[in-house]
């Protein structure tokens, strides 16, 4: 219900408890970035769901809900949080969706909400369409992530590569993997991520190294990328 809400420290306290939980039984390596973790499966993140995002997006639906809804015992309702001058629900959807880059306005006689495609077109959301306002919050929202993934330098390197080629869909494709175990799956993302226990990582960390150089021959830095592409060792035949 509109009625409920939950404070940011209370959400915040949910996605670290849920972070704390993954990391203990292995499925999630400690410094993995936020963004990585929430960022769907489709465009190469973990998919899980983030409290905060999903209580951002459940209190924007309801808004709107709220603002078009025929029912005239909610239309009180709606010219109530119209009224309050703390704690609307309205003007937090409002603040919520601004900061997705969804203009929305909303009142007890309605709602009108725009927001820029991936092309920069300005688009009118459908604010009568519940699967359509759905849809539009949740696009934003991984278009949020990713552009902040894009942004995270060591661990978001090779993503970003990935969404510059032109095979993004088959880099992905093995995330489709349904009974994928949680260890192979974390493992990966420790690759994709940059945060494998690498000589290089451990530098980057500030955790005291002899050398930065791959320790089968000392000739390269030990990175992940060096460990699967470059490494002679890396490269040997599975007997």
């Amino acid at each position: 219900m509109w009625t409920l809400k939950w404070n940011v420290d209370e959400r915040k306290e949910m996605d670290t408890e849920m972070r704390r939980l993954m990391v203990k039984f292995g499925a999630l390596h400690p410094q993995m970035a936020d963004e990585i973790l929430f960022l769907s499966r489709a465009k190469g993140g973990r998919g899980v769901k983030s409290h905060e995002l999903v209580y951002q997006a459940s209190r924007i639906k309801m808004a709107v809900h709220l603002a078009t809804t025929q029912d005239p015992t909610l239309r009180l309702v709606a010219k109530h949080e119209d009224g309050k001058e703390f704690a609307s629900l309205f003007r937090e959807a409002e603040r919520f969706a601004k900061g997705l880059g969804l203009s929305l306005e909303l009142n007890a006689t309605g709602a009108k909400a725009e927001y820029e495609s991936d092309d920069g077109e300005l688009m009118l959301m459908d604010v009568m369409n519940a699967g359509e306002v759905k849809r539009v919050v949740y696009k934003l929202q991984q278009r949020q992530l990713l552009a902040k993934v894009m942004e995270l330098g060591w661990q978001g390197q090779f993503l970003k590569e990935f969404h510059e080629s032109d095979g993004t869909a088959m880099s992905f494709r093995w995330l489709q993997w349904a009974n994928m175990p949680v260890e192979v799956e974390a493992g990966m993302f420790e690759l994709i991520a940059g945060t494998l226990k690498t000589r290089v990582f451990d530098d980057v960390r500030s955790i005291e190294v002899a050398t930065r150089k791959c320790r089968v021959r000392l000739e390269h830095d030990e990175t992940v990328r060096h460990l699967v592409a470059g490494c002679p060792f890396g490269s040997l035949p599975i007997s």
